[in-house]
């Protein structure tokens, strides 16, 4: 009996050993260990609950129309890709390699929507964010790659966490401070661009920031920056903002009051927006859902939700478009 339990505790600490060195050391932007991000199963099946939704539920609509081909791309940060992984987990898929950045992802194919063959593709960006400019560059690359004239749908965000710094866990590059600068009116200039490329864009916001579940070294960082004292944060800007950007520093911080200030300005932009768009509202959606999220940015068990909501904008879109159809 002594020796089984020495077994088990030796085991044990192997496998604990184990997770350190492949979890704790390697760790991506979200704070969650690489393994998590990527092992797709794992974060399909067991966090985001995805397997207790079937495609019969998400794509009710089973009356296929005479185009088969309904093509649908995403475009965003690890928010968005997570979307698109779950989307590919519910057409059947299997497990999938990690998207590289910025690189045309390989194309999930499967019955829904009312096609059948729905088309699910996607462009994500692991560290910057995306602003007006490059999501002209990813959506002209993405017609090339895929050899398609126009998207169905496409499904983007503003990749606004990519703006939100955390010294020294994370820091803005200078070269994004002109994006978070002019951001309201990069949003707009975003949805514009988007609009050019599809009939059916659909914008998704940016997740609330959970900041209490930050841990390792962003939670050192928060403490040491943020939560100390206002003057190290004073400090912070002034040492690493342009002096132009002082306030914008402040207010794009990666916490929970970040998050909100930040969230607040992508209204204002898509309020001035000219071109009116369907919006998945994810930070309404996770806005102190901290249950439901285990580094405090991605909130895995709400993917089900977010996909139905989709869904009803695409429903939505695919109507009006049978609407005009008839009309002309």
């Amino acid at each position: 009996m002594i020796s089984y339990c020495k077994s088990f505790v030796m085991i044990y600490l192997l496998f604990y050993c184990a997770r350190i060195i492949h979890g704790e050391v390697l760790r991506s932007f979200s704070g969650m260990t690489i393994a998590e991000e990527i092992d797709h199963k794992r974060f399909m099946r067991l966090d985001s609950g995805v397997d207790r939704i079937s495609s019969n539920d998400l794509f009710a609509n089973k009356q296929f129309n005479n185009v088969d081909k309904y093509r649908v791309h995403m475009i965003g940060d690890s928010t968005t890709r997570n979307q698109w992984l779950a989307l590919c987990s519910l057409l059947g898929e299997g497990e999938l390699p990690e998207p590289p950045s910025l690189q045309p992802s390989p194309p999930c194919i499967g019955e829904g929507w009312g096609h059948k063959q729905l088309i699910a593709t996607g462009t994500f960006d692991r560290e910057s964010p995306i602003n007006s400019s490059r999501m002209a560059e990813i959506l002209t690359t993405a017609h090339q790659a895929y050899n398609v004239s126009r998207f169905d749908v496409i499904y983007f965000g503003s990749t606004a966490l990519h703006l939100l710094r955390l010294y020294p866990a994370f820091d803005l590059h200078n070269r994004h401070w002109p994006m978070a600068m002019d951001f309201v009116h990069e949003v707009s200039e975003m949805i514009r661009i988007v609009r050019a490329f599809s009939s059916c864009p659909i914008f998704h916001t940016m997740h609330y920031v959970c900041d209490s579940l930050f841990y390792l070294n962003w939670k050192k960082a928060l403490q040491q920056t943020y939560k100390s004292n206002t003057s190290k944060l004073q400090n912070f800007c002034q040492e690493r903002a342009p002096p132009e950007a002082l306030e914008v520093c402040k207010t794009f911080s990666m916490t929970t009051e970040g998050s909100i200030n930040v969230a607040r300005l992508e209204r204002h932009g898509l309020e001035l927006s000219n071109d009116s768009i369907a919006v998945v509202d994810t930070f309404a959606l996770t806005y102190k859902q901290c249950w439901a999220s285990k580094d405090g940015v991605h909130y895995l068990k709400l993917l089900p939700i977010q996909l139905k909501l989709l869904s009803g904008h695409v429903e939505t879109c695919q109507s009006s478009s049978q609407i005009s159809r008839v009309d002309t």
